[in-house]
């Protein structure tokens, strides 16, 4: 068996406050899918107090 190499994947989605929960039931479903493809690891993270002078290339998403 092939030693897969280390790497890691990072996405930052702006997702509205109001689909914060529906967004997250997504989220388990790929998780899933992900796990059983060859991930070792998954993690979800929210951030509340992020600014859009932070994310330049990303517009607000309405709350």
């Amino acid at each position: 068996m092939k030693t897969p190499g280390t790497y890691i994947d990072g996405f930052l989605l702006p997702v509205p406050s109001a689909k914060l929960n529906e967004y997250r039931e997504i989220a388990q479903k790929a998780a899933a899918i992900w796990i059983e493809h060859g991930a070792v690891q998954y993690t979800e993270c929210a951030a509340d107090d992020m600014t859009t002078g932070f994310c330049r290339s990303f517009f607000a998403a309405p709350s």
